[in-house]
């Protein structure tokens, strides 16, 4: 037993004595990796700096002089500044660090401290008010987008998406009016028409003429009436014919017509038609007072509908009449229903209307009846931009209008220019199937080279792909409020794709009061303004009525005016001439409304020509 007590306590001690020898030589291994481990580093840092070819300097003489400049920063930014001993010691590894690895290839080997230095003095900011700065920086870029989106087209604008409308739409004709020349007259027959004037038209006797006669009464007897009292002139039996026909109610097709005779009896005794079997009727009536005439049917325009590429659709039928060797065209339902073209009573444009003047939105089924020689191809007629009876009765005139522009493309607008007579005003409005509006267009007068030429612009609403711009024209100063007077004259159908970003142009008010000057709004041109930033107001002014009005601008003035009622003068650039540009660096420091102001003829009253909105 002691024995083996003995042996037990003696492996005891031995075992402990050997966890002191393995202790011991651990230690040892340890310490030498770490010499083993210096060395490499002190090896690794040598061939590093071996790879260095420096012309003037050693390896060594380099990193002393590195660490000198160093510690020489080091110190300056002490005096400044004491940062914490851990961020020092952070701080001192990692540059210690970044200069032994540094590129000697750099070209701007301290941009990285600039960084660091400026990204420490600035103030660090919570993830809220970091994500409103980005949100700020966003809306003014978004602003100055939507502010640069509105400058009129330049030259290389309207090639450049020429260029790409035609190569997505091969077939598009984007300049029509160039193939409607002086070339193309109204058809006549033999030589030497002058023609009729609708002025020898007694328009008043021969209204209290048909009054005597109903839907039901006997049609030969009032033929036979009309031929004793006006057969001295076919324009007066033309209009009773007329007259009589527009007491029969129309009979609405949205579609493709029906073309069905009628039955005389039935027609009476509703006292309502197609469009169709009126004109059938009216054609008869003219056959028994021997005046020549045809039933053309075609396809209309309409005014509210946008049609897709060349879609000839027989939706319409009007007559065509041979009146004094000249034919003319007769639209029955357009000159009863004047509130097409936005007219209170008859609209007698489309009372035998030159086939020219018609030739734009009326396409017939048969080209030869169209009555214009050379005939113009239905295709050509079909892109041609829609003219109604405001437009000839205005006197309006294209100024290079081009299809493309039609075409818009993510932030794209359309911009049109027309000729206008000093004594018409235009009201312009962008209809689609769910919104109808004055805000998405933009219509200015200006001069140039003694021109008085009203510049139109438009797009779409959000989230609406087609639709159509109108434009309606009327006698000058008229026009009170944004509610519409005039008679229909223009309208272009537009078409959008791609993405849209929200935006409206400047809001325009009419001023009867100062309708001595023409005014145009140069800059800026878009409705909203953003709080704390400076806009440059552009104003050009012009004689409304010419160079010739000199004294109706020696009082003219223009302000604008904050929210506040704060007024800022708009200055002349150059007061020798009667006609410039007023102008003036403004900085909105307040929400709300900014509204352009305007002095009255009589120079006594100041009076809202436009308005822009600031916001924050």
């Amino acid at each position: 037993m002691e024995e083996q007590y003995g042996r037990s306590t003696l492996r005891a001690s031995n075992h402990r004595a050997s966890q002191g020898a393995e202790a011991e030589l651990d230690l040892l291994r340890l310490s030498q990796q770490q010499e083993e481990l210096k060395a490499s580093i002190k090896s690794l840092q040598s061939d590093v700096l071996n790879l260095s070819e420096l012309s003037a300097t050693s390896a060594g003489s380099f990193m002393r002089h590195k660490y000198e400049r160093y510690m020489n920063e080091s110190k300056m930014d002490v005096n400044r500044e004491e940062p914490p001993e851990e961020e020092m010691a952070k701080t001192d590894s990692k540059e210690a660090f970044d200069a032994v690895f540094q590129d000697k290839k750099s070209k701007h080997p301290k941009i990285f401290k600039m960084l660091m230095r400026k990204s420490q003095t600035e103030p660090a900011l919570n993830p809220i008010e970091r994500n409103l700065k980005q949100q700020d920086e966003m809306d003014w870029a978004d602003f100055k987008i939507s502010m640069n989106r509105m400058n009129s087209l330049t030259s290389e604008d309207k090639q450049s998406r020429t260029k790409r409308v035609v190569r997505e739409e091969g077939n598009l004709i984007v300049k029509p009016l160039d193939y409607v020349t002086e070339i193309n007259t109204n058809e006549t027959i033999g030589e030497g028409s002058d023609g009729f004037n609708l002025s020898d038209v007694r328009y008043s006797k021969v209204a209290s003429f048909m009054e005597h006669y109903q839907t039901s009464s006997d049609m030969n007897d009032m033929i036979s009436d009309i031929s004793v009292k006006f057969h001295a002139s076919k324009l007066n039996q033309i209009r009773c014919v007329l007259l009589h026909m527009c007491k029969f109610r129309i009979i609405e097709e949205p579609n493709k017509i029906s073309i069905l005779k009628p039955k005389l009896k039935d027609v009476q005794y509703k006292g309502e038609a197609s469009i169709y079997q009126i004109n059938y009727l009216f054609k008869k009536i003219l056959d028994a007072l021997r005046i020549p005439s045809e039933i053309v049917p075609g396809f209309w325009k309409k005014p509210n509908e946008f049609y897709h590429n060349e879609q000839f659709v027989i939706n319409h039928c009007w007559l065509s009449i041979l009146v004094d060797d000249s034919f003319r065209v007769m639209d029955i339902y357009n000159f009863k229903h004047g509130s097409v073209c936005n007219v209170k009573k008859y609209n007698e444009f489309y009372f035998l209307a030159e086939p020219l003047s018609v030739v734009s939105t009326y396409i017939p089924s048969i080209v030869e009846l169209q009555h214009v020689m050379p005939p113009i191809d239905p295709n050509i007629a079909f892109y041609l931009p829609r003219t109604y009876s405001g437009f000839y009765k205005n006197h309006l005139t294209f100024k290079n209008f081009n299809n493309a522009l039609t075409r818009l493309k993510d932030l794209e607008f359309f911009e049109l220019e027309l000729d206008i007579p000093t004594d018409v005003e235009l009201f312009t409005l962008v209809k689609t199937a769910k919104v109808t509006t004055n805000e998405l267009s933009l219509c200015q007068v200006k001069w140039v080279n003694n021109k008085r030429i009203a510049k139109i612009k438009a797009m779409l609403p959000d989230k609406e792909s087609i639709g159509v711009l109108q434009i309606f024209a009327g006698e000058k100063g008229l026009q009170k409020h944004f509610d519409n007077i005039h008679e229909l004259a223009i309208v272009i159908p537009l078409y959008h794709q791609g993405t849209y970003k929200p935006s409206s142009f400047v809001q325009r008010f009419p001023t009867v009061q100062s309708q001595n000057n023409d005014l145009y709004i140069t800059k800026p041109q878009v409705n909203k303004l953003v709080l704390k930033n400076a806009y440059n107001f552009e104003i050009e002014q012009h004689p409304s009525q010419g160079v010739s009005s000199v004294s109706t601008t020696r009082d003219f003035k223009l302000v604008i005016e904050s929210p506040s009622g704060k007024y800022f003068p708009l200055t002349k650039d150059d007061d020798s001439v009667p006609y410039g540009v007023y102008s003036s660096n403004i900085k909105c420091q307040e929400t709300g409304v900014y509204r352009g102001l305007v002095i009255g003829d009589s120079g006594t009253s100041w009076y809202v020509f436009a308005q822009w909105e600031c916001i924050a």
